[in-house]
């Protein structure tokens, strides 16, 4: 089973022994324990870190403190459920691009649509399909990371033609000088 244990808010005194290793970092949040389990033994074996949370509030609060790379999002959670709790990540400015997989309970169509119209990256149902799920959280997670690569050159990109504006004015005036 799992190393890692639910996490209780109140005792989040960890973040820097988390946040300072090398492996992406996921949140799993599914109300179920042997399935939540599962998912972190999977993702685990990946060689991934991950924490855990029992409730879309938990998983709020934890994607707030620990900014993961990756949320597996059970859809069908007591009290707030996935839809909603996705909504609520998507609207925490600094981890827009952070992937959310949810998982549905159902197949229909209605479902898997609600999913990516509150905001998931991808969507799977119910029963998980295991031979699938590492391979699609690693995808998830190369393409976050070079969404970010790609914007942070952009950014960078857009400094330097900055910088250079002025010393081309500067040096359009010297020749009319």
């Amino acid at each position: 089973m799992a190393t890692s244990k639910p996490l209780e808010i109140s005792k989040l005194g960890w973040e820097t022994c988390v946040n300072s290793q090398k492996a992406p970092l996921i949140l799993v949040s599914h109300n179920d324990q042997f399935t939540r389990a599962i998912l972190c033994l999977e993702m685990e074996t990946e060689g991934y870190q991950v924490i855990e949370a029992y409730n879309a509030q938990q998983c709020i609060e934890a994607y707030k403190i620990f900014h993961p790379d990756l949320v597996i999002l059970d859809a069908m959670m007591p009290g707030i459920d996935g839809f909603s709790c996705c909504r609520q990540l998507r609207k925490i400015p600094a981890k827009l691009s952070t992937p959310i997989l949810i998982i549905t309970s159902s197949q229909d169509t209605t479902s898997i649509e609600e999913a990516f119209v509150a905001g998931a990256t991808d969507c799977i149902t119910q029963p998980i399909p295991w031979l699938t799920l590492r391979p699609r959280a690693r995808q998830l997670l190369h393409r976050s990371f070079l969404t970010q690569h790609i914007l942070e050159l952009s950014t960078q990109l857009a400094h330097r033609r900055l910088e250079q504006v002025p010393l081309q004015t500067l040096q359009d005036l010297a020749t009319c000088l």
